[in-house]
């Protein structure tokens, strides 16, 4: 709230909501958007809620030449072999 009441009057929606849809991406546009809501209802402010589409991220996959710079980085074998296995596919416990 404190980043809302520095770059915008907070009795004023429209205004918070422009400062958020200008500065915020996705999934941070519903946060903020949540947060001012709490704020709102505290005061008394009459709002409508808005429906956000949740936007799912690619997860970061590291190339194998990446892993390989990592495996050779690694000093302890037990880890190293870990890491080795972590690079196949499999998981730690199997």
């Amino acid at each position: 709230m404190r980043i809302l009441d520095k770059n915008c009057d907070i009795d004023n929606p429209r205004e918070v909501w422009n400062f958020i849809n200008n500065n915020y991406r996705d999934n941070g546009k519903k946060f903020m958007w949540h947060y001012y809501l709490m704020y709102a209802r505290t005061v008394g402010l009459n709002i409508n809620d808005l429906k956000f589409e949740q936007v799912k991220k690619i997860p970061f996959l590291p190339s194998e030449e990446m892993l390989d710079n990592i495996i050779n980085t690694i000093h302890k074998n037990k880890i190293r072999n870990s890491v080795r296995l972590l690079k196949f596919g499999l998981r730690i416990g199997e």
